[in-house]
């Protein structure tokens, strides 16, 4: 109850009765379930129902009766395919053969579990695990949500997928960027140093909870210096996403044999600028070294959520890259939420107007007005010509009707 108190204070919609539900369906969903953390991630607006949305950590991978339909035909495809090739694969079925795997369950993008309800009294789902083809594919759409899981996304590829996996990409997009949490809160574990191999499989240095923090009675830490407007007192506390849609790199077993290329060969220069090492920025980064947004604007907004009687109060950030997500916190505790409508920030891009039409042709000459005078001369003109012209008709009727008559009568 006291993150629904601390949220209405910093002004986010939450309503105490809302959060009285939400925490009755978590413990529903922890009595079914084995877990060692559970948390309340936030709330997604959707056009027709809204995703409540629980974030868990546990040791083994929950089993849930899902089939992935798209992935197996794509396997089967490749391997009708080879059989009338002579087991001889084409670029298309090696891409489909080498597509980037998805980091394993509890690292990286899939270090957390989700589970999603429309309403807190209604049945948890689980989502699926996030693959980097789907994360890749989400960054070049801009698509509400709606509120049903199975409906399809509409966008430039009509075969993507349904709305469960944008929303579970979505939710590891935002979550990457935007939970954050106090200088000094987390420290880094030592890890021995081991060879980088090609896929990037050492041992990636973990966080845990600095035991030590904030425990100097002489010096310690208060709201007023984590709303410092700098932003160094607040640091990343997850890795971040690359661009190849995972948090460690993967190269594929094409480009491990690297040694053997010559430089004349384009192709295979391409291919290894393509594949290039991506290094992820390093854990427990301050968000103040973020890059600014499209209209140079902070990517965090930063204050205290009273102006008054500061030491009662909490610092918010709030983040501009995804409106919606805010993180509370003091000098004893932090928690992350979300509540928008999982669309990243764009810059106001209005459509351009339609082109004018061309209203007169350059050849058009504007002439004067006759005057009333030549109008007149002209009109008693026209009608001299008609009355000739009704005149020559009818004379070349009688001739005709003579002619006639004349033939009738030889005939007779």
């Amino acid at each position: 109850m006291d993150i629904a108190n601390h949220c209405s204070n910093a002004g986010y919609g939450i309503h105490t009765t809302e959060m009285i539900l939400i925490w009755s369906a978590m413990k529903r969903l922890n009595n079914q379930i084995n877990c060692t953390e559970m948390k309340f991630w936030g709330k997604i607006f959707g056009i027709y129902c809204d995703y409540y949305i629980v974030q868990i950590q546990h040791e083994k991978e929950i089993t849930f009766d899902e089939i992935d339909i798209s992935e197996r035909e794509q396997k089967l495809k490749v391997k009708k395919i080879s059989k009338h090739t002579n087991h001889q694969l084409s670029d298309q079925e090696q891409k489909l053969s080498t597509e980037i795997p998805s980091e394993p369950h509890g690292i990286g993008t899939n270090q957390y579990t989700y589970f999603v309800t429309n309403s807190p009294g209604l049945p948890w789902i689980k989502l699926p695990d996030v693959k980097p083809a789907t994360i890749n594919y989400v960054r070049k759409i801009r698509c509400l949500f709606t509120g049903c899981l199975l409906s399809q996304v509409t966008g430039f590829s009509p075969i993507f997928g349904l709305e469960k996996d944008y929303l579970r990409a979505q939710i590891a997009r935002i979550t990457a960027t935007t939970h954050i949490s106090p200088a000094g809160y987390y420290m880094l574990t030592d890890v021995e140093e081991e060879e980088t191999t090609l896929n990037d499989e050492r041992k990636e240095p973990n966080i845990i909870i600095n035991s030590e923090f904030n425990n100097d009675a002489t010096n310690p830490i208060t709201v007023e210096q984590l709303a410092n407007s700098n932003l160094e007192e607040w640091v990343h506390s997850l890795p971040e996403i690359l661009p190849q849609g995972r948090t460690r790199f993967w190269r594929p077993p094409s480009a491990q044999t690297t040694n053997s290329i010559t430089e004349e060969d384009d192709d295979n220069e391409e291919i290894l600028n393509e594949n290039n090492f991506q290094i992820p920025a390093p854990l427990l980064q301050p968000i103040s070294d973020d890059k600014l947004l499209h209209t140079d604007q902070i990517p965090w907004s930063i204050g205290l959520t009273m102006s008054i009687m500061q030491e009662y109060s909490m610092c918010y950030v709030r983040s501009n890259m995804w409106p919606g997500a805010f993180t509370l916190g003091n000098a004893e505790n932090y928690f992350n939420l979300y509540i928008g409508w999982g669309q990243k920030y764009e810059q106001f891009n209005p459509s351009h107007p339609s082109v004018p039409e061309t209203e007169f042709s350059q050849e058009l000459i504007e002439k004067n007005d006759p005057s009333v005078e030549l109008e007149e001369a002209q009109r008693i003109a026209a009608l001299e010509l008609t009355s000739e012209e009704y005149s020559s008709d009818e004379e070349e009727n009688e001739e005709q009707l003579t002619d006639e008559e004349e033939e009738e009568e030889e005939n007779d």
